[in-house]
């Protein structure tokens, strides 16, 4: 009788060329199919880091302004793609008056740290831009609504943005010591509305709308299929 080879004895089975081919096949056609997810998951994330940024900024513009007596400028400018930066992007630059008043109020004196001062570094909203063109729900007449490029303080001002150079700014929302949000500088704005869009070809995959109140402050964010259509 033959004896029989102890198991751990026994020579393994390779897999064949035919089942390392077929893995191989599988993995691409997964890797294929959650490329577009993963895509989407990743657009997802960056617009809602935007949201978060954005609104934090405005929030904290606000609190600084009555806090400390003071008013406070949020500058909104745009940087085209350059260098190691293959994307636009929008830039968010907030100032606040050292005397708390509005006698220095020409656009060189926004830039002069001794007037103007940075209340944050800048916030920059990577592969983002601008729209003011997204068609959203209005519940009351257009009149009550304005954006920030509406503004009638005087722009552009140009501020340094870190790594990413200069932005001039050519919309701004400023708050009074009493925490009111205005674009133009004599009335209230009833509600500012910022609208934020992928640039180029990407429009319209992962759009949002800051609404501010111009009275309270209270922020709302409208999304694609929850406003904006």
């Amino acid at each position: 009788m033959k004896p029989s080879i102890p198991s751990r004895c026994r020579p393994l089975r390779a897999f064949s060329l035919v089942e390392l081919l077929t893995v191989i096949a599988v993995i691409a056609v997964m890797t294929a199919a959650s490329g577009p997810a993963l895509q989407a998951l990743k657009s997802s994330g960056g617009v809602n880091k935007a949201i978060t940024e954005t609104s934090r900024t405005l929030e904290y513009a606000r609190i600084y302004a009555m806090s400390n007596h003071t008013y406070v400028r949020v500058g909104i400018g745009q940087t085209g793609a350059s260098g190691a930066y293959l994307t636009p992007s929008t830039v968010l630059i907030a100032i606040y008056s050292v005397d708390g008043t509005l006698d220095a109020d020409t656009t060189s004196s926004m830039t002069d740290p001794s007037k103007w001062r940075p209340l944050v570094k800048p916030v920059i909203l990577d592969n983002l831009t601008i729209s003011n063109s997204l068609s959203v729900s209005r519940t009351l007449d257009a009149s009550d609504y304005t954006s920030p490029d509406k503004t009638d303080i005087p722009h552009p001002v140009t501020f340094k943005a870190g790594d990413r150079g200069t932005v001039a700014c050519n919309s701004f929302i400023q708050f009074n010591p009493n925490g009111e949000a205005r674009v133009a500088r004599g009335e209230p704005a009833r509600f500012i509305e910022l609208g934020v869009d992928k640039p180029g070809a990407q429009g319209g995959t992962n759009p949002f709308l800051i609404r501010m109140s111009g009275l309270n402050g209270n922020i709302n964010i409208l999304r694609k299929g929850e406003g904006i259509q």
